[in-house]
């Protein structure tokens, strides 16, 4: 089942996307079918990093041509900046291959200070915790991060030596 909520928070858990129907996001009422209508991909590689894109052909293209193994949608989100929503920055290091989300400006200054450089909007997500969002969880293993939602893909990844970010 595709997840239709989300949420940034600092710490270990990572702002990714939200889906909200008629709920009061920081004071500003929002539109979940207009503002959250975007299909959001994961990409994967065995034991190595992750790719989250919009962008289902940019997630196919690194099945077919790196060494990514698959990709699916993972949850919804906004291309669009809207009230109650916090900017996600994708982030990609040459020298080892991967990418890097962050929302947050410490998040973002780790991200340079570890060699990422920034490639701008990957989406908007909500910074809000409530009873309707899901947490992504950013999990690190060298120099590769991996995201999870579940508590299923979560126990896989700390089962494959990973461990959760901060």
């Amino acid at each position: 089942r595709l997840r239709k909520v989300a949420t940034v928070l600092s710490g270990a858990l990572v702002a990714l996307a939200v889906v909200i129907t008629g709920q009061q996001l920081m004071g500003q009422e929002v539109d979940a079918a207009t503002v959250y209508n975007k299909d959001i991909y994961y990409a994967v590689k065995t034991n190595h990093s992750s790719l989250i894109t919009p962008w289902e052909n940019e997630a196919s293209g690194a099945v077919s041509k790196y060494t990514y193994t698959s990709y699916k949608k993972l949850f919804y989100a906004s291309l669009k900046s809207s009230a109650g929503l916090t900017q996600v920055e994708r982030f990609y290091n040459s020298r080892t291959a991967s990418f890097r989300f962050a929302a947050t400006e410490s998040d973002k200054q780790e991200a340079i200070s570890k060699g990422y450089k920034a490639g701008g909007t990957g989406f908007y997500a909500s910074t809000v915790k409530t009873a309707e969002t899901e947490a992504v969880y950013r999990y690190t293993k060298g120099n590769h991060d991996r995201y999870a939602l579940t508590v299923a893909d979560r126990t896989a990844l700390e089962a494959d030596g990973y461990k959760l970010d901060k």
